[in-house]
Order: structure tokens, then sequence, then C-alpha cells
């Protein structure tokens, strides 16, 4: 008679075969998942840093020529110079504006509306490696001095920018030009700007509006009235907190008073009247003021 295995003991069999039994001694470790996938991580990674650099940091798409046209030739100096600081800024930490990828307009916008006020300014890449940039600046109407600089306003009152070096060199030279030799057009132009002195030194920056159009306007309709009297003048001055008063400074050093919200043409002619009458030398006189109407006081 053949005896039968016991259910226990096939069971255990099979479970022998299917090598389910380990050693409490000698347990196998099983393979470590992270060994398997770290070199593909590595790799996966490294290539994607190489596309990376070609595509954002490689000379390749490089921005490595700016062309500016528009800007007047004492500006266009200094304006490079801005737009090159703009390029050679970072960008996401490793990377920097001149890249043809990473090159943001309205960026570059905003960081030269810091320094000049333009009428217009349009970005433009002929290829990847030139950008082409048109600027047309607002219209110089005069200059406004304030704190131991000079800016360049328009007939807004709005703030262009300040001045060049170059410009600064030709207010403060002294030196008249020769007959056989005059001075370059752009230099007599700039010359010519009415220069306005802000007595309180109030800090300002491009962008910013020092007047209103209507008080500039009666300024320069005051001034006109002077150069048709033959008075000549030297600069405009402007007190905003104590009296609150503006002021023309003649060549024969005397300051004439007058109010920019009134009758600047009645008031040039009351000027007239004391000068022809009462003042048979004005090189002695202080002030002349006229804004209280018919009544002129003058020192």
């Amino acid at each position: 008679m053949t005896r039968r295995p016991r259910p226990i003991l096939r069971f255990q069999k099979t479970q022998y075969a299917r090598r389910r039994f380990q050693n409490p001694y000698f347990r196998h470790t099983p393979p470590c998942f992270w060994k398997k996938i770290l070199p593909w991580l590595v790799l996966i990674f490294l290539f994607f840093s190489f596309l990376l650099w070609v595509v954002f940091g490689s000379p390749i798409f490089r921005i490595t020529q700016v062309t500016l046209q528009g800007a007047s030739p004492s500006s266009s100096g200094e304006l490079q110079i801005q737009v090159d600081s703009f390029l050679s800024t970072r960008r996401f930490l490793f990377f920097h504006n001149h890249n043809h990828w990473l090159f943001d307009e309205e960026s570059c916008r905003s960081y030269l509306e810091q320094f000049y006020a333009f009428e217009t300014l349009i970005f433009e890449f002929i290829d990847l490696h030139q950008l082409f940039i048109t600027v047309q600046e607002k219209t110089s109407s005069f200059l406004w001095e304030t704190d131991n600089h000079t800016f360049v306003v328009d007939l807004q009152g709005t703030v262009v920018r300040e001045i060049t070096p170059t410009e600064q060199q030709w207010l403060t030279s002294a030196a008249p030009p020769a007959e056989n030799d005059p001075l370059p057009e752009e230099q007599q132009s700039f010359l010519k700007l009415p220069r306005f002195r802000d007595l309180n030194n109030a800090p300002i920056a491009p962008g910013l509006v020092v007047a209103s159009r209507e008080e500039i306007t009666s300024i320069f309709s005051f001034q006109q009235t002077l150069t048709t009297l033959s008075i000549p003048f030297l600069e405009t001055q402007i007190d905003r907190l104590s009296g609150k008063w503006i002021g023309i400074l003649t060549s024969d050093g005397y300051l004439v008073l007058f109010d920019a919200a009134g009758d600047v043409q009645a008031q040039a002619m009351r000027l007239q009247s004391v000068l022809k009458e009462s003042i048979p030398d004005p090189s002695v006189l202080d002030y002349i003021d006229l804004r209280f109407g018919d009544h002129v006081y003058f020192k």
C-alpha cells in the first residue's frame, strides 16, 4: 500500500522548488533600483545642460552688433553705452541679455527710459546677431539746471535726458569761436537753448514733468518780448518754495520778476516804461518786480 504524501509536505516541496526559503544567516540583498537608473539620470541631465548652454549661452545666438539710428551725435555714444550695459546684464543667473532668445524688448525699453524720454523706440532684429534700434528723441526745447545737474526738457515740460559730458563742456567753455572756424551746427543749436535754473534744487529724472506747457509758453513769450525790447538775458530762475516766483536774469545783472499766469505782454510794456522813465542806468538794479499790476517795484 503506497502512502500518499500529506498536503503540507506537498506544499513545502513546492515552496522549496520556488526558492522561497531564505537562510536567516545569509540573507540575499536585493539590487538597488537607483543604481540602475542613476547613470541614465546623469546622462539626461548633462544632455539638457549642454542643450541649454548651446541655446542660451553659446556664441551661436549672441547679439554681437547693435546699430542705433535717429539719435543725435552727442547722445548716441551715451545711448550705446546704456544699451551695452543692458545686454551684459545677467538673465536667469547663468545667462545674459545679449542672447538672441533671452533679449526682451520691454525690459530693454524700461531700462533705457531711466536715462532718456523717447518719442518712439523701435527694436528690430536683422538676423540672429544684429539688433537694429530706431530712436526718435523728444524735441529739445530748453535746459533745466538743478542740483548741479543739467537736463534737456521738451516743450511739454517733460525731462528728456541729462546732458552728455560733451555738452557739459560746451556749456562751460568760455573760449569764443574763431571767425574762420565756426562751431559745429549741433553745438550751435545746443548753445541756443534757453536755460532754466531751479533754485530749489529738486531732484528730477527723465520722464518727469518740471513745468506745465502753459507756464513754459508764457515764459517763452515774455523772453521773446524782452528780445524785441533789446534786453538781453542769461537764464530764467524759478523758485517754487520761497515766494513762488519766476524771474529772468538779464545780461546787466538784475532780475525781472513776472507773473507767468498773467498778461505777460502788459507786464513787458510796464517794464519798458519804467526802464525808460525811472531807471537811466539798469546796471545798478538788483531786481524789478512786475507781478503786482500797475505797481512796479524795483531796487
